[in-house]
C-alpha cells in the first residue's frame, strides 16, 4: 500500500490516543499526532506510517482476498 496524505494534528486540541490496531488486535495507548485521510483515523508517529496499523491498509487486504 502507498503511504497515504496525512496531517497534523492542530496544537489547539487536545492529542486523541492512537487509533491503530496491530495485526494480533492489540490496541495503541500512545498520544496520536498524524491523522490518515484515507481511513479517516489519528496515528501516534511509530504507527502512522505502518500499514500493518491502518484500518484502510486491513479493509484493502480483506477486499482482494474475498475476490480471489
Amino acid at each position: 500500500m502507498k503511504a497515504q496524505p496525512a496531517r497534523e494534528i492542530p496544537h489547539a486540541l487536545s492529542k486523541p490516543v492512537c487509533q491503530g490496531v496491530s495485526p494480533g488486535d492489540e490496541p495503541c495507548d500512545s498520544f496520536a499526532t498524524m491523522h490518515c485521510l484515507n481511513c479517516d483515523q489519528w496515528y501516534c508517529d511509530a504507527h502512522a506510517e505502518d500499514d500493518q496499523w491502518h484500518a484502510c491498509a486491513i479493509a484493502e487486504d480483506a477486499d482482494e482476498g474475498a475476490g480471489g
